[in-house]
């Protein structure tokens, strides 16, 4: 499956963020986009951690691991689901770390990658 045809077939499977009535999930409309950065930075502090979950898994390493998006995904899916209310499946973390790790590469080293892929994370789960 080609990368379109696949966030096509994400954003089916997430229902795009809306409640059954078509209204945005509450967490996008209240005090403007506070809970949003809220939610934001929340889930970039689950990332530091783990990242350093990951680098002392594979301590011996020095933390490289080629399928690290892999460890990710299996270590946050269930907290993720839970941060963002809703199913997520291992192969959308996958997905959207590898994504993001690319983007967050070649648009902005300079901006700390937890940071950088909470935003991706947040912007795809949530819009």
């Amino acid at each position: 499956m080609d990368r379109a045809k696949f966030k096509t077939h994400v954003r089916k499977l997430k229902g795009a963020g809306l409640t059954e009535s078509g209204a945005r999930n509450e967490r996008t409309q209240a005090d403007g986009d506070k809970p949003m950065d809220n939610l934001q930075a929340q889930i970039a502090d689950l990332l530091r951690q783990t990242g350093e979950a990951h680098h002392q898994a594979f301590i011996e390493t020095d933390g490289a691991d080629p399928e690290w998006a892999i460890w990710y995904a299996d270590y946050l899916q269930d907290r993720l689901s839970q941060q963002f209310e809703r199913e997520i499946t291992q192969s959308e973390l996958v997905y959207l770390f590898v994504l993001a790790d690319r983007e967050h590469s070649t648009e902005s080293a300079d901006e700390p990658w937890p940071t950088f892929y909470a935003r991706t994370l947040v912007n795809e789960f949530l819009r």
